[in-house]
């Protein structure tokens, strides 16, 4: 089920969008600049520099673990 939600809803950015100083680790502020330019709901990591931030512009920071829940929850309604 997870892989299908992956090819469904995958999108491709061109990679324009720079961000600096959003994260504390400073090699994270890429992944959170694809999020952003993708209008990502979710960023999905096990990264404590990427949870700490919980949502940044709209994206949700998300562990694994909580992120199946949230899709288990989502196929059960």
């Amino acid at each position: 089920v997870l892989l299908e939600v992956f090819e469904h809803d995958a999108e491709q950015v061109l990679g324009e969008l720079v961000l600096t100083g959003v994260c504390r680790d400073p090699k994270d502020d890429i992944f959170i600049a694809c999020a952003v330019e993708g209008h990502a709901d979710v960023l999905v990591s096990g990264d404590d520099d990427l949870l700490v931030l919980d949502n940044y512009q709209g994206v949700q920071m998300m562990s694994p673990a909580s992120f199946v829940l949230l899709l288990e929850q989502q196929e059960d309604a």
